[in-house]
């Protein structure tokens, strides 16, 4: 019973970890798309981006939580560590997020029409 809880915990934390990394990575080719100017390409990665953050905010820190509490359960310090710094990161970055996909209107600036300012050249 002690080794499924284990897997359990490390299920539910370093899975929600991989698909924040993929996220980034998801990130880092779309600012390399706009910078770039890769127009076909700035929809999709946008796209994968805000369905991974949609993904994070909600099964992801769900998951997040849920493997924390069992991992002070079962008193694994490392996982705990990992997974409270996930918490809170997902937290700030879902928050940004949630603004990015639901209160961004045309008329405000937003990061992708900031990003497109830097990237202009006058």
């Amino acid at each position: 019973m002690a080794r499924s809880g284990r897997k359990a915990v490390k299920v539910l934390i370093l899975t929600p970890l991989i698909t924040m990394a993929l996220s980034f990575i998801i990130l880092l080719f779309f600012f390399l798309s706009v910078v770039l100017e890769w127009t076909s390409a700035d929809n999709f990665f946008f796209i994968s981006f805000e369905y991974l953050g949609i993904f994070s905010v909600t099964i992801g820190l769900l998951m997040t939580i849920v493997g924390v509490i069992l991992a002070i359960k079962q008193k694994t310090p490392l996982f705990i560590a990992i997974g409270t710094f996930m918490i809170v990161f997902m937290l700030a970055v879902d928050s940004w997020l949630y603004w990015l996909a639901f209160v961004n209107e045309a008329n405000t600036k937003g990061p992708i029409e900031i990003v497109a300012q830097q990237t202009e050249v006058g």
